[in-house]
């Protein structure tokens, strides 16, 4: 039994596997706020307790501090029952979303205060930086996320559904790293360093 979740969205999505049977968040009107409520009929509906999962994996960035931090704490909490732990990015999201291979095209997600975080796929690895993105790009610019800061050269890739995190698996792009991935200082953060605290 397979869990795979990202949390960084404003509607989570959630795919499991119970033998031969699939469940997804895809029917459930869920917010971030509801994602213990969204689990636990996600358990009633396969019948299976957390304990019984053999995986989960969840989405480690980048993107919302409060998202990275949601789905590790859920994924990591799930292992303690035995469950293998991996995890995917953001990238790896968007590449499933695109449905072919990244090489050239570039990625951009939000990352707020008119900065994105952008990554190019070079030789299997994701180059990733966090900055500003010119008006015009002559590479292909792939976007997911909120539609208030796309560009008019963007292409949306959003939004993405729970049953193509099922992609993760067959396109082999899960992984045993763990570390959430911030490639941005969070709100409080920066405020701590204004504050000098």
């Amino acid at each position: 039994m397979i869990l795979i979740l990202d949390t960084l969205a404003k509607k989570p999505v959630f795919w499991l596997r119970a033998g031969e049977r699939v469940f997804t968040s895809e029917d459930l009107d869920i917010g971030v706020d509801e994602i213990e409520g969204c689990l636990q009929i996600l358990w009633e509906r396969a019948q299976i307790h957390p304990s019984q999962l053999e995986m989960v994996a969840f989405n480690r960035g980048p993107g919302s501090f409060t998202g990275i931090k949601t789905g590790s704490v859920i994924a990591g909490t799930m292992s303690l029952f035995g469950a293998k732990l991996q995890s995917f990015t953001s990238f790896d999201w968007m590449q499933v979303l695109y449905g072919k291979p990244i090489e050239n095209e570039l990625c951009l997600l939000n990352a707020f205060q008119g900065d994105y975080f952008k990554a190019r796929r070079k030789q299997g690895t994701w180059d990733m930086q966090v900055g500003p993105v010119p008006e015009s790009e002559s590479a292909v610019c792939l976007y997911y996320g909120d539609l208030r800061f796309k560009k008019p050269h963007f292409i949306d890739l959003s939004p993405g559904k729970a049953r193509d995190l099922e992609e993760l698996i067959n396109q082999e792009l899960l992984t045993n790293e763990v570390k959430p991935l911030y490639l941005k200082k969070s709100y409080a953060e920066i405020n701590r360093e204004h504050c000098g605290g």
